[in-house]
């Protein structure tokens, strides 16, 4: 086969380059236009789709957290040390839930 492989990091790679067709196209000039419009598409809305799961998986892990500082209050020792735990992980929890996502 003549066509040269585009490989998953020359592709994610390539979203942050302006000129990022011609560079596909230098790569592999036999890759259509149409094809790599169509690829760039895809593979933007894959990394949106990988960044929200990421989010959703941190703010899991934040209540988990959480959770497990409420379920057991003795491991925390003082009563200022759970306060504080408390006020931590939860001000790190309300911080997740309310952040804003901007995609560049």
């Amino acid at each position: 086969s003549l066509e040269a492989p585009l490989w998953f990091e020359h592709l994610c790679c390539g979203l942050l380059s302006p000129s990022c067709e011609s560079d596909f196209q230098q790569t592999n000039p036999f890759l259509q236009k149409e094809a790599s419009v169509e690829l760039l598409e895809t593979l933007a809305q894959m990394m949106l789709s990988a960044a929200r799961v990421v989010h959703v998986c941190r703010c899991l892990d934040a209540t988990h957290g959480l959770l497990e500082l409420l379920e057991s209050p003795a491991d925390a020792g003082t009563a200022a040390a759970l306060e504080a735990g408390l006020s931590e992980k939860a001000n790190v929890l309300c911080g997740l839930l309310s952040s804003k996502r901007t995609f560049i």
